[in-house]
């Protein structure tokens, strides 16, 4: 945890900021994961966030809290892992 403590305050500091940021402009593939229940920041953030990004994609964690990366580490890592896969550069001489 204490190697985490910079990125934390990071983000503290960078969400109690304007959150205007121009999300549209991102032209990467995206996966938004976002915990239904999470009261640190609601869900509607993650909603939100999911449509300003072109082609993103939200994988909703049903029940979900703040952290549900961790709570709901199974299916996270599944969907995670299929993303992956899926915008992952072709390596030369590597199976599809």
């Amino acid at each position: 945890m204490p190697l985490r403590l910079p990125g934390t305050g990071n983000d503290i500091a960078t969400t109690r900021g304007d959150l205007s940021f121009p999300l549209e402009r991102i032209a990467v593939p995206t996966l938004v994961v976002h915990g239904t229940s999470d009261s640190a920041a609601p869900f509607a953030q993650g909603q939100a966030m999911a449509a300003r990004i072109p082609g993103a994609e939200l994988l909703a964690i049903e029940g979900g809290e703040h952290v549900s990366i961790f709570t709901h580490r199974s299916e996270a890592r599944a969907r995670v892992t299929r993303f992956l896969r899926a915008h992952a550069p072709a390596v030369e001489g590597s199976a599809p």
